[in-house]
């Protein structure tokens, strides 16, 4: 997938997002109205229930589901190691409690100091790899010399470490495993597992959250000044950075 259609899938998922985040529960009073379920007691909370607690968290899922196809897409089409679909992957997962909370917005449970207290770095992560991916690096000549391979080793630790505290970080994932094997037992032993990828992760505690996250982002920053200034710019072929 080539930049200028990874960009347009990405536009068109934030503005689904927004839809189903804000708007839907217009759609939803809309619906109401139309019914005349205000004439029968209860009526209205069931189907108030069914839009709000099953459909729009569909929404969500969907627009996740299309944002990490479209960066598998965009990953191959780069050539880049397809490991770093896997990271965006984590990401992606680790972050969905965030976004989940923009079901709320229209009851206006959702305020400023909410969302900047709840979101994980992983969101960070989330935005520094679409931001990379939606520049034409496959018309940029792939970097070489000290300098790139520094970044790329740079780039690989730092996804690394971010994606282990991202993976300790997801609630779900030892509760799911539980519900799938039917074992109690398998989930605690995802849960072990998930903590101690959080030390390792975090180096015992001594790194702040959000630094492998910010640490990535400026790599991927310099990454794209390196390629994008590169004399070989408009040359055909896919960059191969990662």
């Amino acid at each position: 997938m080539f930049a200028g259609r990874y960009l347009w899938w990405m536009l068109m998922s934030t503005a689904t997002f927004l839809f189903f985040a804000v708007y839907f529960d217009y759609v939803t009073w809309g619906l109401m109205q139309i019914s005349g379920c205000s004439g029968t007691v209860g009526r209205c909370g069931s189907m108030a229930a069914h839009m709000g607690g099953g459909l729009k968290p569909t929404g969500f899922l969907a627009v996740a589901a299309v944002v990490l196809a479209a960066t598998v897409a965009r990953i191959a089409y780069l050539k880049v190691n397809l490991l770093w679909a896997l990271a965006f992957a984590v990401w992606l997962l680790a972050s969905a409690p965030f976004f989940l909370l923009f079901r709320d917005i229209w009851a206006g449970r959702l305020t400023l100091e909410v969302i900047a207290a709840a979101a994980p770095p992983s969101v960070l992560l989330l935005a520094g790899a679409i931001a990379y991916l939606c520049f034409p690096l496959e018309e940029c000549r792939p970097p070489d010399g000290r300098v790139a391979q520094g970044l790329k080793l740079l780039a690989a630790l730092a996804a690394g470490q971010a994606t282990l505290v991202s993976l300790a970080a997801i609630e779900s994932l030892a509760g799911s495993t539980a519900w799938l094997s039917g074992s109690q037992l398998s989930g605690m032993v995802v849960r072990q597992v998930q903590l101690k990828l959080g030390l390792v992760g975090s180096l015992w505690g001594t790194l702040p959250a959000f630094s492998g996250a910010a640490c990535l982002v400026a790599i991927l920053a310099a990454a794209l000044a390196l390629q994008l200034g590169h004399p070989g710019l408009k040359r055909p072929g896919r960059a191969r950075f990662g």
